[in-house]
């Protein structure tokens, strides 16, 4: 039920519910009913918080694609969180360094 919840607030636009399906997809697909985890679905859900300008999905955004290397969109991510007020020197380090 709290599953169906969840797929239904995502589904109406709210941010939180949908970095929370995001999450799920790339790290508990199990509570979703899914067998393995699906970095795609992932971003999907969290583009679509992250547009609202929800910094945990941006932040998100930017460890999933540093994941699957496209370093051009982490740094772009990375740099939405920067205005508000999200800093990661680890992660930016690794997005420049495969930048170069």
């Amino acid at each position: 039920m709290a599953i169906e919840s969840l797929f239904k607030s995502a589904k109406a636009g709210c941010g939180e519910a949908q970095i929370e399906l995001g999450g799920c997809y790339a790290y508990r697909p199990d509570l979703i009913g899914r067998e393995k985890p699906n970095i795609d679905s992932a971003i999907i859900w969290s583009r679509k918080a992250a547009e609202q300008d929800e910094w945990m999905a941006q932040r998100n955004l930017a460890y999933y694609y540093a994941d699957k290397q496209d370093w051009e969109q982490a740094k772009y991510w990375l740099k939405r969180t920067k205005k508000n007020g999200y800093k990661d020197k680890k992660l930016q380090k690794r997005i420049n360094r495969n930048l170069q």
